[in-house]
């Protein structure tokens, strides 16, 4: 039981320092400063599958952007949508001069697919990407690209936001997210960045083209992440978190736990492709201990000298989570949602131990399609 005991309290004590950097991070990145205004021709590249709800707002969000018309390229890339996503696209063509639909061709497949096709259509050397199920504010794209007048800056990433929250599936998925943008912050504030989000992040068509020649498509999930762990070794701190109001990307959290569970297993199936020893060490550190408490939880019915134990891992991580919680939610106008707190702390850790595990043994759906898990790619181009 001593074992037990030394091995609990060392995850802890690793845990609580490890987040106390991030919180020491994302401080620095809200005050990183963005720099002027230098408008730059942009491509906006936006991959997109049956998305007919939302495809007629994001495009009235991207027609109202404060950019110059002539500078914005807006490029979306059907991939076999089922819906009306193209024709609603094709109906708005004349209302943007840089406004352009592609479509994948029967040979092609895929978000990965799709975004490579539109960047390599792409005219301007600053590519912008978003999803089709976003919406954006109106100086999105000014305030995005703020960061490349500093010319050591190879990648800009911003925060997403779930909207609507209310209800306590939502508000907890709003949460759970809002930890999730504060260790992105936290970590590109370390200059030692783990996280980004493909639905807000900007980047250089060139850096872009160079990675995609030398690397294997590894997952259906996060060539995104893949393309930031490559920018952290041939450019070390380049990326910048935009913390600016503006630059929020916003989308709908999921509707059901089957949406949910798919999600995080698209997004768990990229980890057995990391290499990047400070974002597996992150990774195992909070598996292992949401694991920990999880088996100590189990094991306390047996041993109830395990009782005390338990309570003590389970109230100090809490309290390690809400210290980081408390001012990213204050910071974007969500601290109601702290009200979630607790019922999601109480299911996080089965959460996190079962997702951990079956993200790497089973397969996921993704927009109507079966993805197997471990599927491995040639090189793009």
């Amino acid at each position: 039981m001593f074992i037990i005991w030394i091995i609990s309290l060392s995850l802890l004590l690793v845990y609580f320092l490890r987040i106390v950097s991030y919180l020491k991070g994302w401080n620095r990145s809200l005050q990183t400063v963005h720099g002027a205004d230098d408008h730059k021709g942009i491509s906006l590249v936006i991959p997109v599958r049956n998305e007919e709800s939302n495809i007629d707002l994001l495009i009235n969000d991207l027609i109202l952007q404060d950019y110059p018309e002539e500078l914005l390229e807006l490029i979306i890339v059907d991939d076999h949508s089922n819906d009306n996503t193209c024709e609603i696209v094709r109906s708005r063509l004349a209302e943007h001069p840089g406004l352009r639909l592609l479509e994948l061709d029967i040979s092609e497949q895929g978000k990965k697919t799709a975004l490579h096709k539109g960047i390599l259509s792409a005219s301007h050397r600053i590519i912008l990407n978003t999803d089709g199920d976003c919406r954006i504010e109106k100086n999105w794209v000014s305030g995005m690209v703020k960061g490349f007048s500093d010319p050591g800056i190879r990648m800009i990433t911003g925060a997403v936001l779930f909207e609507p929250c209310n209800g306590i599936f939502r508000g907890m998925q709003s949460l759970e997210f809002l930890s999730l943008t504060a260790v992105t912050a936290g970590a590109v504030g370390l200059k030692s960045p783990i996280l980004c989000n493909a639905a807000n992040l900007a980047y250089y068509r060139e850096d872009y083209l160079r990675f995609t020649d030398e690397q294997v498509r590894l997952s259906e999930s996060g060539d995104d992440i893949f393309l930031m762990l490559w920018l952290k070794k041939q450019y070390p701190s380049s990326m910048l978190f935009s913390s600016v109001h503006g630059t929020i990307v916003r989308t709908a959290p999921s509707e059901n736990l089957l949406s949910f569970a798919m999600q995080r297993l698209r997004w768990t199936s990229k980890s057995r492709f990391y290499r990047d020893l400070h974002m597996i060490s992150t990774a195992l550190l909070v598996y292992g201990l949401n694991a920990m408490i999880m088996f100590l939880i189990i094991a306390s019915f047996r041993e109830s000298g395990l009782i005390l134990l338990t309570c003590l891992i389970f109230l100090g991580k809490s309290i390690t989570d809400f210290l980081i919680l408390l001012p990213v939610t204050r910071h974007y106008g969500k601290a109601r949602l702290l009200r979630y707190f607790i019922p999601l702390e109480i299911i996080y850790f089965v959460y996190v131990s079962l997702i951990g595990l079956f993200g790497q043994i089973f397969s996921f759906t993704w927009k109507g399609r079966r993805i197997p898990v471990g599927k491995q790619y040639k090189p793009l181009g």
